[in-house]
């Protein structure tokens, strides 16, 4: 919880100027079945994600305000659930 992750695209998601990438905050996980629910500015993405098809950030930029998510990973449960496109 609270891991700044990118959540790849799929093509039909996204325009050819767009990024592959969404940057986004984990804010639920489930144990069980190794999966995590992922908040960015705009909302709740409304998918689950497997552990292995999220994109970690690490080192330093795995910051949540540096990321401007502060408000995101703090407001997740009144935020609208959105899809990636």
């Amino acid at each position: 919880m609270g891991e700044i992750v990118h959540v790849r695209l799929k093509n039909e998601d996204k325009a050819k100027v767009d990024s592959g990438n969404l940057t986004g905050v984990i804010v639920k996980v489930n144990k069980d079945r190794s999966q995590a629910c992922v908040a960015v500015n705009c909302g709740l993405l409304k998918s689950w994600y497997a552990y292995h098809m999220l994109g970690r950030i690490s080192g330093k930029s795995n910051d949540v305000a540096l990321n401007g998510l502060t408000d995101a990973l703090n407001g997740w449960e009144s935020m609208k659930v959105i899809s990636e496109r």
